[in-house]
């Protein structure tokens, strides 16, 4: 049966400047732009969140630094 070393046979043969640019690419695909929202939309956000703690559910949020998080 052949044993094969997976990815580390590729590790040795990338710089690390790729390697660096590789995991910059990567971080900058996963980010996304903050939503632009009107008053409407506000509005119902905090109609739920205070729905979510009157019942004692668990709320997850999303912080925006910038323009992208």
């Amino acid at each position: 049966m052949l044993r094969d070393r997976g990815t580390i046979k590729w590790t040795s043969m990338m710089l690390p400047e790729h390697l660096l640019q590789l995991k910059q690419d990567l971080l900058d695909v996963s980010k996304i732009e903050k939503p632009s929202l009107d008053y409407q939309q506000i509005e119902e956000m905090g109609i739920f969140v205070s729905e979510a703690m009157s019942l004692n559910k668990e709320l997850k949020f999303k912080l925006y630094e910038g323009e992208i998080c």
